[in-house]
């Protein structure tokens, strides 16, 4: 699945290509799906079997309170669009492009828990792409599943904030705190029971979390962070898997 952005959203948010790539390497990671950001188009044309995310023009759509939305017709065209009389902070267009984007794969419903990213409003503490966003989106696919998709890596996000799908049965997003005494930190900025507990940590010592797989946009790592007091948790140790 390629998606490719009007160049006047670019001009509107200059980092929502950023976004876009980023969206598009967590789906992949979460349903096995090969979704690509493939560039740039300079006019608002529907480019068959995959999705242009641009603005609205005049008159084309009533969004009431909706900020995007995502279609698709029964001829392979893709959109995800952008209320062009709004604007939205950094962190809102990354979870809006990343909740369309869930649409676009194939599932048009939301979901009851406001935790999920397909949850119908999003917020600063959305997580990014549950366990339960995934699964539902991949019952629907309109798209073929080229790997086996990854339900419980952790997952290293932009500005460095870490989400885990599940900690001793608690999904946990982390808030970059900065390096701290040589450290990289963060701080818990949400922690929920996971209902579909999947028992990714491979175990706890003390006060250190044991994560087998800790993936970014190209690289998979191990690693340990431990609780340090404070409410906040350090990288004690981190390795690249081979």
């Amino acid at each position: 699945m390629n998606l490719y952005l009007h160049s006047r959203l670019l001009d509107k948010y200059p980092f929502i290509d950023k976004a876009i790539e980023w969206s598009a390497w967590l789906w992949s990671l979460r349903t096995g799906v090969a979704v690509k950001y493939a560039g740039i188009v300079e006019s608002n044309v529907a480019i068959k079997n995959a999705v242009v995310v641009r603005d609205s023009v005049p008159g084309e759509y009533d969004f009431k309170n909706s900020a995007a939305f995502a279609s698709k017709d029964d001829n392979g065209f893709y959109m995800i669009v952008f209320d062009k009389d709004k604007t939205f902070a950094e962190w809102a267009v990354r979870q809006l492009v990343t909740h369309e984007m869930g649409h676009t794969l194939g599932y048009f419903e939301h979901s009851d828990d406001r935790g999920d990213i397909m949850y119908p409003t999003v917020s600063p503490i959305s997580f990014p792409v549950t366990t339960q966003d995934a699964e539902e989106v991949i019952k629907d696919l309109d798209w073929p599943q080229t790997t086996v998709p990854d339900l419980t890596s952790a997952v290293l996000l932009p500005d460095n904030d870490l989400y885990h799908p599940d900690i001793l049965g608690h999904q946990a997003l982390l808030d970059y705190a900065g390096v701290i005494n040589g450290r990289m930190s963060w701080k818990v900025l949400k922690w929920e029971v996971n209902e579909e507990t999947k028992g990714s940590v491979d175990y706890i010592t003390g006060n250190t979390v044991h994560l087998s797989s800790v993936q970014t946009i190209d690289k998979d790592y191990g690693a340990e962070i431990t609780f340090v007091g404070q409410g906040l948790w350090q990288l004690t140790k981190a390795w690249e898997l081979v």
